[in-house]
């Protein structure tokens, strides 16, 4: 089914009510349930915060906290979300002439912003391998073997669900790297400019200022806020020729988050195998996701005793953001007998 935000996460309620429908018409005890639906799509979430504060007293203390908005790496398993990244977004601005110069007059004299942009870009990462100077995290060992799992179960679909121009090639030939690369390891993206014509309105000229926004994915265990500090400096100190760099408006951040480990024999984790086999045959397989869910680390924080479960239904081909944004109906079908089979299993847990 297409459209967008089918997948990321316009089919999160229908599909818990229709697991729920199920299991009252099987006559199963049910425990307590509520049901919180963000709306917002792509906020802050800040009227989220609000809901959860004022329903309060009718949501108390969760025993489990069930996220259906992550994703998945193939629709032949039950995959569990272990990691979700953090993230930092910054507007950039570099000026260097009080205006527009024409580039006969003033090239080699007024420098270049983009080129100082570029300068500035490089304290960050090595712009031919991707590799961050800063803001890398320790990868837990577990981390390692999951790779090593995930690569098994799909070898080089990591990669290759992303359709690339003929003869391009992957930021890192290993795939366990790679997985790694995109799972928790900080990453830079171009998201936005301004002061850039377009070809049909360009003209020779010396541009005064050239404005970026850059999108950082950082490790699940970075401190974003930290990162947003140390951003500012790298960006507006001994900037080349002495240019106006400034970062424009307070960066936006945004927590990673990781998985409480499971313990050996752990019930609900063994409940989750069960029923991994009945729907899938085969075991569950835990993994990263590269992008982000900055509320579910506040949800942590605000029930530390809750068990978190992240699950969701992106996965190749979903497209999530874009216009032909896609839910794969039979995933979302097994989607709804598991939170069935989870209400049913949590209950008997009890």
């Amino acid at each position: 089914m297409n459209g967008r935000g089918s997948a990321d996460d316009g089919y999160a309620s229908f599909a818990i009510f229709t697991a729920l429908k199920v299991c009252q018409d099987q006559g199963i005890k049910l425990p307590k349930i509520t049901l919180v639906l963000e709306t917002e799509e792509e906020t802050d979430s800040a009227q989220l915060r609000n809901l959860l504060e004022q329903a309060k007293d009718i949501i108390g203390t969760p025993d489990y906290l069930i996220c259906m908005d992550s994703g998945l790496v193939d629709y032949k398993h039950l995959w569990i979300t272990s990691s979700l990244r953090g993230y930092c977004e910054f507007n950039l601005k570099v000026a260097c002439g009080a205006q527009d110069y024409h580039s006969g007059e003033a090239g080699g004299i007024i420098p270049e912003t983009f080129n100082v942009i570029r300068v500035l870009l490089d304290r960050l990462n090595d712009p031919k391998t991707g590799i961050f100077k800063e803001f890398q995290e320790d990868i837990p060992a577990w981390k390692y073997e999951e790779a090593k799992s995930v690569v098994q179960v799909v070898g080089d679909q990591i990669a290759t669900k992303f359709k690339m121009e003929p003869g391009v090639a992957y930021q890192n030939t290993n795939l366990e790297e790679l997985y790694l690369d995109n799972v928790w390891r900080p990453t830079l993206a171009i998201v936005g400019m301004e002061g850039v014509p377009n070809f049909g309105a360009a003209k020779n000229v010396i541009r005064a200022s050239t404005s970026i926004r850059v999108g950082l994915r950082i490790p699940p265990s970075a401190d974003p806020k930290k990162i947003a500090e140390r951003i500012k400096v790298l960006m507006t100190t001994d900037v080349p020729f002495n240019a106006a760099a400034e970062i424009l408006e307070e960066p936006e951040t945004g927590l990673g988050w990781l998985m409480k480990a499971w313990e050996a024999g752990d019930p609900f984790k063994c409940k989750l195998e069960e029923i991994s086999q009945t729907y899938f045959k085969s075991p569950t397989f835990s993994y990263g996701d590269g992008a982000s869910i900055p509320f579910l680390k506040e949800l942590e924080l605000k029930y530390p005793n809750t068990r978190i479960l992240a699950l969701g239904v992106l996965g190749p081909g979903s497209n999530a953001h874009s216009k032909d944004e896609t839910l794969d109906l039979n995933y979302a079908k097994s989607m709804i007998c598991v939170l069935a089979d989870i209400f049913k299993g949590i209950t008997t847990l009890a």
